[in-house]
């Protein structure tokens, strides 16, 4: 009986000093998560403000220069637009997490929220990318909420602005039995297949050069 207990006991010890260290462990690296994104959100985020500063500085020493006033004006309203997109994500991402965000659900026509979502993403786009959109069949009427479709649309839309290639994104829309798809499609290199179980954990970002970048 003793030796029973003895052993009860070794297993039960060696089996929490287990469970503390894969929690301690889960914990350290959520932590380093974390910290690696505050800091890829304050660069993100110093990015614009630099340029905003940089073009006030410009506009203060070329005041007589109505070109140079127009194209600073311009810049000013582009960066100023990415930046609030960027806080707006954050907010959103924040209410996301603690449970309160609320989704307003109701009919919708799903060309009009395509097209809304590419208002949206035109001010953060250069010339350099042609956005072509398609629409395929009769779409039937969507319940959802519009807003938070459109935000994921958009952000489908920067990713694959940012990491695409050949200047170019197509935007296809077509019924699917029940169901509607919407599909952006770039032309850049993709995500790893290693890496395609990561897509929805938190903080997580491809470490490469082009990400980096």
């Amino acid at each position: 009986l003793l030796g029973l207990l003895v052993l009860i006991f070794c297993v039960t010890l060696a089996t929490g000093t287990i469970l503390v260290w894969v929690f301690v462990r889960q914990q350290r690296n959520l932590a380093e998560l974390q910290l690696d994104f505050v800091s890829k959100v304050s660069h993100e985020l110093r990015t614009p403000l630099t340029s905003i500063r940089m073009f006030t500085e410009t506009m203060e020493l070329r005041r007589d220069d109505p070109a140079a006033m127009s194209k600073c004006i311009d810049a000013l309203g582009r960066e100023s637009a990415r930046l609030q997109g960027l806080i707006d994500r954050l907010l959103d991402w924040g209410r996301m997490e603690s449970g309160r965000r609320v989704f307003e659900m109701r009919e919708e026509h799903v060309d009009e929220i395509v097209d809304e979502a590419l208002e949206a993403f035109e001010p953060t786009r250069t010339g350099r990318v042609e956005v072509k959109k398609q629409v395929r069949g009769i779409l039937p009427a969507l319940w959802c909420d519009r807003a938070a479709l459109v935000d994921a649309l958009v952000n489908l839309l920067s990713n694959a602005y940012k990491y695409g290639a050949k200047g170019r994104v197509d935007v296809t829309v077509e019924p699917r039995d029940k169901f509607v798809a919407i599909t952006v499609r770039d032309f850049g290199a993709g995500i790893a297949r290693h890496e395609h179980k990561r897509i929805f954990e938190r903080f997580y970002r491809v470490d490469d050069l082009l990400a980096r970048q």
